[in-house]
């Protein structure tokens, strides 16, 4: 067969034309077996003597001289004068082609060509060949076939709720992200309150998946929150949010979730007093650290009975504080804190990172949306510091009264979770 793509109008008018100076019927001329010495012969006669193989003022008694038969390639007279009025360039083009040629056996059927007057150069004829054929034999397995009995995962159980959206790992029990947004008219707000709040399991992560009550009761670590109740006062059901599971993570409580992290929670919120809009990306993160062989290893406590919940080695915050308009530039910044003491004097730019370096250690994509010319160093456009206040004395007599007064289990405020 002939591969490539059907003969273009300045190709077809050639090809016909050829034909037709061999002495072939202009009414009905069909493509047979013919070699491409032939075919080029042919185009070569054609640019020695214009005739036509029936009566026309050119060539009144044209001659029939013997050659292969065409077949099933209609074209008309009319056709016929007006390529023969045209320019030469094509027949030239073609006269080239002769170099060379090997002879070749070619088949097309049905193969319906009409020539057009055009003075511009004819495009190359297709070179003949076979089109290698893939084989199409079905594979002996199918791999995807199980699927019909469950599709393994891993699957992120996506919760979008009144004042977060977070992403479940069901390997680890604990949040892979949680996502939130404060502005200044959503912080000046107090209709929820914290007090009518209670800490309990996700229902929306299946029971056999999900972090358990239980799991925190006398583990020596906080249920620490990834968005703050504080973030959410605009409405009970919005604090109600921040206090599921899917929202926890264990927490050192002494010297970091109930000091420095939560003077860092404060810092987040103090920006709403310069940017209008400030999103804020909050998870754990689980790190290597070198051994005393020099290699790196990944190691990590894992809490409840039997063993359910991963302790993070580090948490990170990603920051994005909008100016409030839709193309406007973003003060970007990304920091990464270890899950452990940290002394109040310590400065925030000490745990300043690339948020690209956040990214790496978490898997997770957070700014390959933003343009690089609309980013801005969070703490080059603004001062990062913290305001250490009595807030941890405050926090601390809060969580006393609330142990005295309500089950461990079920209704003590993250920051009184530390030894139940």
């Amino acid at each position: 067969m002939i591969p490539g793509p059907r003969f273009n109008v300045h190709a077809s008018a050639s090809f016909v034309l050829s034909a037709v100076t061999q002495g072939f019927s202009s009414n009905q001329i069909s493509l047979g077996l013919f070699s491409a010495r032939d075919f080029n012969t042919a185009l070569f006669t054609l640019s020695l003597s214009l005739s036509l193989s029936e009566p026309n003022k050119y060539n009144p008694t044209p001659k029939r001289p013997a050659g292969p038969l065409l077949q099933n390639v209609k074209i008309n007279s009319r056709n016929h004068r007006s390529c023969q009025r045209s320019n030469g360039a094509g027949v030239t083009a073609a006269m080239y082609s002769t170099r060379s040629e090997k002879k070749i056996q070619a088949v097309a059927s049905s193969t319906s060509v009409s020539a057009t007057s055009s003075t511009s150069v004819p495009a190359p004829i297709p070179i003949p060949g076979a089109i290698p054929q893939l084989p199409t034999v079905a594979p002996p397995v199918d791999p995807a076939g199980l699927f019909q009995y469950g599709f393994p995962g891993p699957v992120a159980d996506l919760a979008t709720r009144n004042s977060l959206v977070s992403s479940f790992d069901r390997r680890l029990r604990n949040p892979s992200w949680v996502a939130e947004h404060i502005t200044p008219a959503s912080l000046a707000l107090s209709n929820g309150d914290r007090k009518h709040s209670y800490f309990a399991e996700d229902p929306s992560v299946p029971e056999k998946f999900r972090g358990k009550l239980k799991d925190y009761f006398r583990s020596g670590y906080d249920r620490g929150h990834q968005v703050p109740a504080a973030d959410a006062k605009w409405s009970q059901e919005a604090m109600n949010d921040t206090f599921y599971l899917s929202n926890m993570c264990p927490q050192v409580g002494e010297g970091f979730n109930r000091d420095y992290w939560a003077h860092f929670e404060d810092f987040c919120r103090r920006l709403t007093q310069r940017y209008p809009s400030v999103r804020i990306v909050t998870g754990p993160l689980y790190l290597p650290k070198r051994g005393a062989d020099g290699k790196w290893k990944v190691s990590y406590e894992v809490i409840g009975n039997p063993p359910n919940i991963a302790v993070p080695t580090h948490f990170y915050k990603v920051i994005f504080a909008e100016d409030g308009t839709a193309t406007g530039p973003v003060a970007l910044g990304a920091f990464v804190l270890p899950n452990a003491v940290i002394p109040n004097e310590k400065p925030i730019t000490d745990f300043e990172v690339p948020v690209e370096a956040v990214e790496r250690a978490s898997g997770l994509d957070f700014a390959s949306k933003l343009p690089v010319g609309r980013r801005k160093r969070l703490c080059a456009d603004t001062v990062c510091a913290l305001v250490i206040k009595d807030y941890a004395d405050r926090q601390k007599t809060f969580a006393k009264e609330q142990k005295a007064v309500q089950a461990p289990t079920r209704t003590s405020p993250r920051n009184g979770g530390a030894n139940l």
